[in-house]
């Protein structure tokens, strides 16, 4: 059992494999005729940016918090970054409302267990070769369903799948009381080979209504040139 099986392996593991000389540089095959290339927007006035990791615009009324946000919990991930479009007076995370005023939440986090052609492998065998798959296995974890297909994206060149799920969770702004939440997931290697994972997660409507934000937030993603020291 590889080291990413604590929350990306599948119950079925039988996959193809691919040899590393079908792999273009970082894993990645040289051509990606299944995978979407989503518009990028322009112009991107506002962005958040990772110390030489990874840049994405932010929509409006999107912002990084001074205090940063809390990372939702996963099994040897480290949080990149966390945004929100919170405003202020809007209740925060855990504070019961008097009327809910839900919100969004987008959190970067990087799996620091393994790199390089492990990861590679792993990505190859469990993520890519079988997305939908991963929808299931990650929605029964979570205590969810799937919503629909997986999507094969690329993510600034880098392939990248995007699951989404529904069920009954807390949600931001909405107090302790749990709600219909919708939470979408998107899967990538960094150039040098780094699972990353996004979680883009609210109440259902809400996130049903914003996700032209984060399309505007994965169009314009950028890795850049120092993606790690």
């Amino acid at each position: 059992m590889g080291r990413l099986a604590g929350y990306l392996r599948i119950s079925s593991a039988a996959s193809s494999y691919l040899s590393p000389r079908q792999w273009g540089r970082g894993g990645a095959p040289m051509r990606h005729p299944e995978y979407e290339i989503l518009p990028k927007p322009f112009p991107v006035e506002r962005w958040d940016e990772e110390d030489n990791t990874l840049r994405f615009g932010l929509p409006l009324d999107w912002n990084r918090p001074e205090n940063g946000l809390t990372l939702p919990r996963e099994p040897g991930m480290m949080l990149l970054t966390g945004v929100t479009n919170w405003r202020h007076g809007d209740p925060k995370a855990g504070e019961v409302p008097v009327a809910a005023r839900p919100y969004l939440c987008m959190f970067v986090a990087d799996n620091t267990s393994m790199t390089g052609s492990e990861a590679a492998q792993e990505f190859e065998q469990q993520i890519f070769a079988d997305p939908d798959g991963l929808a299931r296995h990650r929605a029964r974890r979570l205590g969810q369903r799937p919503r629909g297909r997986a999507r094969r994206i690329l993510l600034n060149g880098r392939r990248a799948v995007l699951l989404r799920y529904t069920g009954w969770d807390h949600a931001y702004g909405c107090g302790w009381e749990k709600v219909n939440i919708g939470r979408s997931e998107v899967f990538t290697l960094s150039p040098i080979d780094r699972p990353l994972l996004v979680t883009y997660q609210g109440a259902l409507e809400q996130h049903d209504q914003c996700l032209p934000e984060l399309f505007y937030m994965l169009g314009s993603w950028e890795w850049r040139p120092q993606p790690y020291p």
